[in-house]
């Protein structure tokens, strides 16, 4: 989802155009749909007691177009998970690069393996104790899907990969987290999630194990440099302490089971 500003002489939840000149009492804001469904309602509910009167307006984006609308001012804030590399490329491609955008720190996503237990892989992955991380080689002997070219996840991956023997297999595409569970749970091959997307029946049907530590998802908080909303470090804030509270829950639920 993406947060973005409404003003009240505007109808609520829809996108002006990128020259709006956009009012001090109100904040806009962008981000992944993850985030919006964990992280972000927890931290819109506390910038409410904190700014009663404040406006916050959310509809969906792509991440390059977050990036981009945070650039020209279109956004206030954004939570990005590309690295700040991608970041950089993607400002600077816009006309408005000028404005320089601040790069914050969020949250890193745990990552885990998923395949179906009547898999032919499964046993293999069985073989790894719960709780503990696959080996990186192990990798290259599972046929992985869900993850396109343009995957942040594929791109570690390769990297990963960039100086060893062995070499990585991805097969079909999924649109999004959720079709790659379900590709998955069918015997399509191995899947991999973000862990704390997993529920407890989803044991029922997978094997689940942890991937290295290295190999995660890292959010970022996106802001221009000269922006003057008032309410920006407050709400920035509050996505941390949201961010690592839901971090913590999924710690918890998941510590030594998978």
């Amino acid at each position: 989802a993406t947060i973005r500003q409404t003003s009240g002489s505007a109808p609520r939840g829809k996108l002006f155009a990128a020259r709006y000149v956009l009012p001090q009492d109100v904040l806009g804001r962008s981000c992944s749909w993850r985030w919006s469904q964990y992280c972000v309602p927890a931290a819109i509910a506390q910038m409410r007691k904190l700014a009663p009167s404040l406006e916050i307006g959310v509809e969906s984006a792509r991440g390059s177009e977050r990036i981009a609308g945070v650039a020209d001012g279109h956004f206030d804030l954004a939570i990005v998970s590309h690295d700040r590399l991608q970041i950089q490329m993607a400002q600077t491609t816009k006309r408005n690069a000028s404005s320089e955008l601040v790069v914050e720190d969020l949250a890193r996503q745990s990552l885990c393996l998923v395949v179906a237990k009547a898999a032919a892989e499964a046993e293999r992955l069985s073989g790894v104790l719960a709780g503990q991380e696959v080996p990186l080689h192990m990798l290259s002997q599972l046929p992985l899907v869900g993850l396109d070219r343009s995957s942040g996840v594929r791109r570690q991956l390769e990297r990963a990969f960039a100086n060893r023997s062995e070499r990585l297999r991805f097969g079909m595409n999924a649109a999004g987290w959720l079709a790659v569970k379900q590709y998955a749970k069918h015997g399509l091959g191995i899947g991999i999630l973000p862990i704390g997307l997993l529920s407890q029946e989803d044991l029922d049907d997978l094997v689940v194990r942890r991937l290295p530590s290295e190999l995660c998802i890292r959010h970022h908080v996106i802001h221009r440099k000269d922006a003057s909303n008032p309410f920006l470090h407050d709400m920035t804030t509050l996505l941390v302490e949201s961010a690592k509270q839901h971090q913590e829950i999924v710690r918890r639920r998941w510590n030594q089971v998978i």
